[in-house]
């Protein structure tokens, strides 16, 4: 599976342009503060630096996935996860971000 996943990042990389911030590189339900509706903040910055965007946002939806399990409700928690960061790619388009995390 893991020889399945490299070689689609492989064939996938070529389509990819960087879109580069400094991001947390591992976020996940634990680092995140919240206060009510809203997330205040972050901790854990240990993975933290230059990377695209998306991977941030394919770490997050991941430690959805692996908390919430075989809740019903997951794709509506996936998409409000990225509708909160105004993402309008969807869950699908950050496969790619995903089979990345996935190697580390």
């Amino acid at each position: 599976e893991a020889r399945e996943v490299l070689d689609y990042l492989r064939r996938e990389r070529a389509t990819y342009t960087t879109q580069a911030v400094f991001g947390h590189g591992d976020w996940c339900l634990p680092n995140a503060l919240v206060q009510g509706d809203a997330v205040t903040g972050a901790v854990d910055w240990s993975w933290g630096g230059y990377a695209d965007y998306r991977f941030d946002l394919a770490t997050g939806l991941w430690s959805l996935r692996y908390n919430l399990g075989d809740d019903p409700a997951i794709g509506e928690y996936l998409a409000s996860f990225l509708d909160g960061y105004g993402y309008g790619g969807g869950v699908e388009s950050l496969a790619f971000f995903d089979g990345i995390y996935a190697l580390m």
